[in-house]
């Protein structure tokens, strides 16, 4: 007999939240997704939690990957996938490429992702193929950077992030690879753990770490300024 899988209660939060956001189409359009298909039209991943699905930031993030058409990416802080998603529906759009996706997952003490939904959000768009999930945490990697061409960071992100990121990843910036990020704009460091915590708020910083804010919507969207982000 075979043993049933036990799924988390957080898993089954998100499996219902997918049920109510399917329909027909949707997943006639999905089930036609393959890297030789090209569907031309981005699907927003309206079930799946996160700040950038208040504004539709992740079609920014898709745009960045099919118009500078990256072959290494690495998503850093993905919470339960929606950025993954939106960069995965890029590569697949482009028809080349590969993702790893960072986080913490659990180990993060305070709002974290869950592997198993993350996964469960990756096959509903059918490109759990082009992403290769891990955990690690971002300041171990930050000590010895593996090369990229377009890096995503989303791990509550402050001032200081951007401090340590432009210091260690500067060579990589210079040479062409892009490194967006979440916040950047005024807006975002106006937001309640930012001022609690006496956070080193993003803003002020802009000019000096030379970046540039790609989208001014909560929570903001900005990348370091290259020869591709001018």
């Amino acid at each position: 007999m075979e043993k049933q899988k036990i799924y988390s209660e957080e898993f089954v939060k998100f499996a219902d939240k997918i049920k109510e956001f399917e329909n027909p189409r949707i997943k006639q359009t999905q089930n036609n997704n393959d890297m030789e298909y090209k569907r031309n039209t981005y699907l927003e991943p309206k079930h799946i939690e996160s700040s950038y699905n208040v504004n539709g930031l992740g079609k920014d993030l898709y745009d960045l990957v099919v118009e500078h058409k990256p072959l290494k990416i690495i998503d850093f802080g993905i919470l339960y996938g929606y950025s993954t998603v939106c960069l995965a529906q890029a590569v697949q759009d482009n028809g080349f490429g590969e993702i790893v996706a960072y986080d913490l997952f659990e180990d993060y003490e305070y709002k974290n992702g869950v592997k198993e939904v993350v996964k469960h959000n990756l096959d509903f768009y059918n490109c759990s193929h082009l992403v290769k999930l891990e955990q690690q945490d971002f300041y171990k990697w930050l000590d010895n950077p593996t090369p990229f061409d377009l890096l995503h960071v989303d791990i509550s992100n402050t001032g200081d992030i951007l401090i340590d990121i432009k210091e260690k990843l500067g060579k990589f910036i210079d040479n062409g690879s892009i490194v967006v990020f979440e916040g950047g704009g005024q807006i975002r460091d106006e937001i309640e753990w930012m001022e609690k915590y006496e956070a080193t708020k993003m803003f002020p910083l802009r000019e000096t770490l030379n970046y540039k804010v790609l989208r001014n919507d909560y929570p903001t969207l900005s990348a370091f300024k290259n020869n591709k982000i001018k």
